[in-house]
C-alpha cells in the first residue's frame, strides 16, 4: 500500500500472530467527505487449544478446550504415579504455555523403605505403589500395631507402625531386692528395665542396670551396695574446671584446663578410701606465647636469658606519633597464644573531627565513605554533575532551584500542564505539537486554505 489515500480507497487490516480479530470487518473506506468510515477494528489475544497427545508419559490435562490467554490449565497423573513439577500452566499469547507441558513429569510412586522392628521381621522387598510389607514378632513378644502396611498415593505407609512388646506370658516377675537400694522400674524400646540407686553414704557395685529377658527372667548378676569410701577433694581448679564421677571402683575426680593452659599432673584421680588419692591434684600452667609484634626486648635482663611470655600476661604499648592511647594502654596474650593488636590500644589523632562517617586512618587525614570527599569528609559527591542551576548537596543528590527539579534538575517545571501533546521544556514554558499554541497549549490553531 502507498501512504496517498483517495475516495474510494479501502484498507484491510490483519492481526498479528497469536491475535484474532474480534469485529465483524477488517476494512475501512475512504469516504468522500476525506474522512475514514467510522469502524473499530480490534485484535484479541487468540485462547489456547487444550493440549492433545502430550509426549509426558501418564500426564493427565483437563480444562477448557479453548483457554482465554491468561487462564489455566491442570495437570495431574493418575493413581501410582506423582507429579513433578507445576500442577497449573497458564495460556500465553501464540498459543503457548507457561510453564511448558513438557518441563513436568509423572513419576512412579515410592514409599520409604520401613524401619526395622525390633525384636521382629518384615517381610517384603518392594516398596512400589500398592506394594505390601508384613510383619511379625519373635518368641516371647506381641504386637501392637498392624500386622501389614500398604504403599499409598502419597508414598507414605498405611495404618499404624507396629511394635514388639514382652507377651504377658512371659514377663518377670518382681526384680531382685538389693539391700540398701532403691529401684526404678522403666519401659525403653519396648523392654522392661529396672535401675537401681542406693542410699546416701553407700556405693553401687555392679550393673546400675537389669532387664527383663524373652525367657522371663532378670538378667544377672544383681548389683550390691556397699559403705562408699569417702574423700575429701577440689571443687574447683584455677584455670580450669573439676568434675565428679562415681565409678564402679569408686569415686574419682575429672581435671580439664580451660584453653591456652597445660595440665601438669594425671588427669584423673582416684579415691582409695580414707581420704587417700591416687596422686596429688594436678594444675593448670599457662603455655608460652611469643614475643609480641615489634618487641625490641628488655636492655636490664643479662645476655642469653630471653624473656618469656605466657598466655593471661599483658605489656604497656607506648603509641607512635599522631596516635593517643585508650582504653588500658596494654596487649595481652589470648588463650590462642596470639596477641592482642596494637591498633586495638592505640587509635589515630585528627584534631578536627572526620564528618559524614569518615574515620581517621592517618594522622589528620580521614577516609571518607562513598559519596564524600574533602580533608574532613565534609564536600558531597554528584558524579553527574547538576544542572540548571542545581546544586549537589548529598552524595548524587541536587537540590535544584526553582522550576526545575528530578536527580541532577534536568526536569522543567510548570505549573499549568502542558495539552494536547505539549511538553515542558523550561519553566511555565511549553513546546506545543503541531496545530496548537498558547503557554499551555490549548488553543487550536486556525488552518488556513488557499485557492489557486
Amino acid at each position: 500500500m502507498g501512504d496517498t489515500f483517495t475516495f474510494p480507497n479501502k484498507i484491510t487490516y490483519r492481526c498479528d500472530d497469536g491475535y484474532e480479530l474480534a469485529t465483524q470487518a477488517a476494512s475501512l473506506s475512504c469516504q468522500s467527505d476525506g474522512t475514514w468510515s467510522k469502524r473499530n477494528i480490534i485484535c484479541l489475544p487468540a485462547p489456547c487449544l487444550l493440549p492433545g497427545n502430550v509426549s509426558v508419559p501418564h500426564l493427565v490435562v483437563s480444562g477448557r478446550k479453548l483457554t482465554p490467554v491468561g487462564e489455566t490449565i491442570t495437570l495431574s497423573c493418575p493413581p501410582g504415579f506423582y507429579l513433578q513439577g507445576s500442577a497449573l500452566a497458564e495460556c500465553q499469547v501464540g498459543g503457548g504455555w507457561a510453564p511448558s507441558i513438557s518441563t513436568v513429569s509423572c513419576e512412579v510412586v515410592v514409599c520409604e523403605k520401613p524401619t526395622p522392628l525390633l525384636h521382629g521381621v518384615i517381610e517384603g522387598d518392594s516398596y512400589n505403589y500398592g506394594d505390601l510389607v508384613l510383619y511379625s514378632c519373635l518368641p516371647g513378644f506381641d504386637m501392637k500395631g498392624d500386622a501389614f502396611q500398604t504403599c499409598q498415593a502419597d508414598r507414605t505407609w498405611s495404618g499404624t507402625q507396629p511394635v514388639c512388646v514382652a507377651s504377658a506370658e512371659h514377663a518377670c516377675g518382681p526384680p531382685p531386692i538389693v539391700r540398701h537400694a532403691q529401684f526404678k522400674i522403666t519401659e525403653e524400646s519396648h523392654l522392661r528395665n529396672v535401675s537401681y540407686l542406693c542410699d546416701t553414704g553407700m556405693q553401687l557395685m555392679g550393673p546400675k542396670t537389669l532387664t527383663c529377658q524373652a525367657d522371663g527372667t532378670w538378667s544377672l548378676p544383681a548389683p550390691t551396695c556397699e559403705v562408699a569410701r569417702s574423700c575429701d577433694g577440689p571443687v574447683q581448679l584455677l584455670n580450669g574446671r573439676v568434675q565428679d564421677h562415681n565409678l564402679n571402683s569408686g569415686r574419682a575426680l575429672e581435671f580439664q584446663c580451660d584453653k591456652g593452659f597445660s595440665l601438669v599432673g594425671d588427669h584423673l584421680v582416684v579415691c582409695l578410701g580414707g581420704n587417700t588419692w591416687s596422686s596429688a591434684f594436678p594444675t593448670c600452667q599457662p603455655k608460652s606465647c611469643p614475643p609480641p609484634p615489634g618487641w625490641r626486648g628488655n636492655a636490664s635482663r643479662s645476655v642469653g636469658s630471653p624473656q618469656e611470655f605466657y598466655v593471661g600476661q599483658s605489656l604497656p604499648v607506648s603509641c607512635p606519633k599522631g596516635q593517643k592511647v585508650r582504653g588500658s594502654g596494654s596487649i595481652t596474650c589470648r588463650p590462642d597464644q596470639t596477641w592482642t593488636s596494637v591498633g586495638s590500644v592505640c587509635e589515630t589523632v585528627c584534631w578536627m573531627p572526620c564528618q559524614n562517617g569518615g574515620v581517621c586512618q592517618r594522622p589528620n587525614a580521614c577516609t571518607c565513605q562513598e559519596g564524600w570527599m574533602g580533608r574532613l569528609c565534609e564536600e558531597p559527591i554528584c558524579i553527574l554533575p547538576c544542572l540548571n542551576g542545581g546544586r549537589c548537596v548529598a552524595p548524587y543528590k541536587c537540590e535544584c532551584p526553582a522550576g526545575w527539579t528530578g536527580t541532577r534538575c534536568q526536569t522543567a517545571v510548570c505549573s499549568s500542564p502542558c495539552l494536547n501533546g505539549g511538553r515542558c521544556v523550561r519553566p511555565n514554558r511549553c513546546s506545543c505539537s503541531p496545530g496548537w499554541s498558547g503557554h499551555d497549549c490549548s488553543r487550536k490553531r486556525k488552518s488556513v486554505y488557499y485557492h489557486f
